[in-house]
């Protein structure tokens, strides 16, 4: 048996051992003190925004305050250990991508399990990116972004809020899909990268934060990266639509608990996101973020994660992807 299909075995292993793992020691007072979310990627970026979508929301619903605690570095994996590694009360818990957790035991070495280190609670919402350009760039197509990335090989320059991200794997495959040249340039987070593409340093990024500022004509957007066009910008075509299917997983949010936390708070907290989630200006403003509400238990969201994680495997062996 090859190590990649041991290590296919072992995830989904993995995942199937998380999905039952969940103790069922009772807990109905939570939460009787604040309770702290970290985000494992610095302020501004798209963790952050969608944190901040959900923590005023859940303090209403809760009776308790929640606070986001921001701790960005090594592509996310300083804030995910630490959120692994706190006590399994409830009041230390994690908001991070399935770009985050699916992607970090595939491009480097953890000091955590994503499948393992976790209880999954709840989805929180599937991101819509935007692919935009700075405004000096010559090209208001994909098609027309990748003619000019072969024109001029190496010469256009793609951020990304860091190594082993998301973004990287798209900046990697679409260069591998394309044939393209483009310099990937890992930042300590998406706000960082953001001001470079807005400033000109480098020139693409795939994004949620670039969304205002496509708006503000700030930047130039190309193609969507999601399932489906976005309804503030209803003549960019989707990135499949552009010609490049599959260039990316979708990317999901969870709120997740450290290894132990009690079922009834991790349904408790499902239920409160469920009721937020139905409410018609929480689904409003989270379009305008570029975030879909998509409710989904823990039991699902470890499943995607592990058959996220899996995909991610071949992906960066294909495209030959390296930390830098």
């Amino acid at each position: 048996m090859s190590l990649l299909r041991r290590s296919l075995v072992s995830l989904c292993a993995a995942a199937l051992a998380l999905i039952v793992s969940t103790p069922v020691r009772a807990d109905t007072k939570w939460p009787e003190r604040p309770v702290k979310i970290i985000v494992p990627f610095a302020a501004g970026g798209p963790n952050d925004v969608v944190a901040r979508l959900w923590v005023d929301r859940l303090s209403l619903a809760m009776g308790q305050q929640f606070v986001v605690d921001n701790r960005g570095g090594a592509s996310g994996m300083i804030g995910s250990e630490a959120a692994a590694r706190s006590a399994p009360d409830g009041y230390t818990l994690l908001l991070a991508s399935s770009s985050t957790l699916g992607l970090v035991p595939v491009v480097t070495k953890a000091h955590f399990d994503p499948l393992k280190d976790f209880t999954p609670m709840t989805r929180v919402g599937d991101l819509i990116q935007g692919l935009a350009v700075n405004p000096g760039v010559k090209a208001n197509t994909v098609a027309e972004l990748i003619a000019l990335a072969k024109a001029e090989p190496g010469k256009l320059a793609w951020g990304t809020p860091g190594a082993g991200t998301g973004s990287h794997l798209m900046v990697a495959n679409f260069n591998l899909r394309t044939g393209t040249d483009i310099l990937h340039v890992p930042y300590r987070g998406s706000a960082d990268a953001l001001n470079d593409v807005l400033a000109g340093h480098v020139h693409v990024m795939s994004d949620i934060v670039v969304l205002p500022h496509v708006r503000a004509g700030k930047l130039r957007m190309l193609a969507m990266v999601g399932e489906r066009r976005h309804p503030g910008f209803p003549d960019v075509p989707t990135i499949a639509e552009a010609g490049l299917p599959d260039i990316t997983p979708l990317t999901f949010y969870g709120i997740y608990g450290p290894k132990g936390v009690a079922r009834e708070i991790v349904e408790k907290v499902h239920a409160k996101v469920g009721d937020i989630m139905a409410m018609p200006d929480m689904i409003a403003i989270a379009l305008e973020r570029g975030v879909i509400l998509n409710r989904m238990d823990g039991t699902g969201v470890a499943r995607d994660l592990a058959a996220q994680t899996a995909a991610n495997y071949d992906l960066v062996k294909r495209a030959n992807i390296k930390m830098e």
